[in-house]
C-alpha cells in the first residue's frame, strides 16, 4: 500500500514537470510574455527642492550731521524767559513804549531778554485767568468803547493803552496811566496793580506784581 502511494505521488510530480516544460517552452507563450511589462515598484517622488530664504534688505545707517544754523535758530526762538508780569510792563514803559520794536527786560534768573508789545505785553490785558485764578481779562471791563468802559479806559489796543483813562471819547486822550519812562513806579497803572485793586477781584494774598509768566526770548 505504501509503495503504491509513493509511486502515485512520484508519477504526479513527473507529470507536472512535463506539463510545465511544455507550457514554458511554447514559442507563442514566450512572445506574449515578452510584451507583458514586468511590474516594478512605484518610484518615490523626488524630494522637493528647498526654497532659498528671502534675503532681508540691509538697512544702511544714516549718519545725521550736526544741526544746521537754521535749526538752532528755530530752537532758540522757542525758548522764552521767566519774568514777573508787572516788571515786563515796566520794562516796556522804560524802553520807550515801542509798538513794533523790541525792548529789553531782565528775567527772574537775571538773564537779558527781548520782548515785544504785541506778543508779550498786550496779552497781559487780553488773557483771562492770568493775574490770578478766575480773573477776567482786563478788556472785559476796559473795552474799546470808552464811553462804556470802566474809568473810560480801553486796554485792548496799543493806542487805547497810551491814551489813558477818563477819556471823553475814542478820539480824545485822557489821563496818562503809564507814567514817564523814568518814573514808572509812580504811574497810575503801577499803583493800581501793586495795591491789588486791579485786576478787579484780585485776592489780598496775590503776589504784589503779579505772577511769573513766560515771555520774549533770551537776548
Amino acid at each position: 500500500m505504501t509503495k503504491r502511494f509513493i509511486a502515485a505521488v512520484a508519477g504526479m510530480l513527473i507529470l507536472q514537470v512535463l506539463l510545465f516544460g511544455i507550457v514554458w517552452g511554447n514559442p507563442q507563450l514566450k512572445l506574449e510574455r515578452s510584451y507583458t511589462a514586468t511590474p516594478s515598484a512605484t518610484p518615490r517622488p523626488p524630494e522637493p527642492t528647498p526654497l532659498s530664504p528671502t534675503p532681508i534688505p540691509t538697512l544702511i545707517p544714516v549718519e545725521l550731521g550736526a544741526p544746521t544754523r537754521q535749526v538752532e535758530q528755530a530752537a532758540a526762538a522757542n525758548v522764552q524767559c521767566n519774568v514777573v508780569a508787572l516788571d515786563l510792563i515796566g520794562a516796556w514803559v522804560k524802553g520807550g513804549k515801542p509798538e513794533t520794536n523790541l525792548f529789553e527786560f531782565v528775567s527772574v534768573e537775571g538773564k537779558a531778554c527781548l520782548g515785544s508789545f504785541t506778543k508779550d505785553v498786550q496779552p497781559l490785558f487780553l488773557t483771562p485767568n492770568l493775574w490770578f485764578n478766575g480773573a477776567l481779562a482786563c478788556v472785559t471791563c476796559h473795552s474799546s468803547d470808552v464811553a462804556e468802559a470802566a474809568a473810560n479806559m480801553s486796554l485792548g489796543t496799543y493806542t487805547g493803552l497810551l491814551a489813558g483813562s477818563r477819556r471823553t471819547d475814542n478820539n480824545t486822550p485822557g489821563q496818562n496811566v503809564l507814567g514817564d519812562e523814568g518814573a514808572w513806579e509812580k504811574a497810575k497803572l503801577y499803583f493800581m496793580i501793586t495795591t491789588r485793586q486791579m485786576p478787579l477781584g484780585r485776592p489780598a494774598d496775590a503776589l504784589e506784581k503779579g505772577p511769573v509768566i513766560k515771555a520774549g526770548s533770551p537776548k
